[in-house]
């Protein structure tokens, strides 16, 4: 109930005209693309800048800074998406195991006899 719940409102809001038909997904991972683009914007600069030129190491630091950015957010991304799989497995798991269970109910159901519940292996 409340998945159905989130869905219905996570829905609305991707329609609403200010996420301009971006996901949510879309949102999140926003951060993640700036951060890479900063660093290859930076790369960029960096091959105008003279070798001579005084900010030459502050631009490399920046560039180094935003790598090692980049590659955290990175391994984040990738440790949040192993979770996710990993609930997402959990949560179907537990569907079956409601399933079976509901089955189980259903059978022992029918073969009720006289009040007496008659268990079959």
């Amino acid at each position: 109930e409340e998945d159905k719940t989130f869905a219905e409102a996570l829905s609305k809001l991707e329609a609403d005209p200010t996420c301009q038909n971006f996901s949510l997904i879309s949102f999140l991972t926003l951060p993640i693309q700036r951060v890479t683009r900063f660093a290859l914007l930076v790369d960029g600069v960096m091959k105008y800048v003279p070798d001579t030129d005084q900010s030459l190491q502050h631009w490399k630091k920046t560039i180094t800074v935003l790598r090692e950015l980049a590659f955290e957010c990175n391994e984040a991304a990738g440790k949040a998406e192993e979770l996710e799989k990993m609930l997402l497995q959990r949560k179907n798991k537990s569907k079956k195991i409601d399933e079976s269970d509901k089955k189980k109910k259903k059978k022992n159901k029918s073969e009720k006899k006289g009040g007496r519940k008659w268990k079959l292996w």
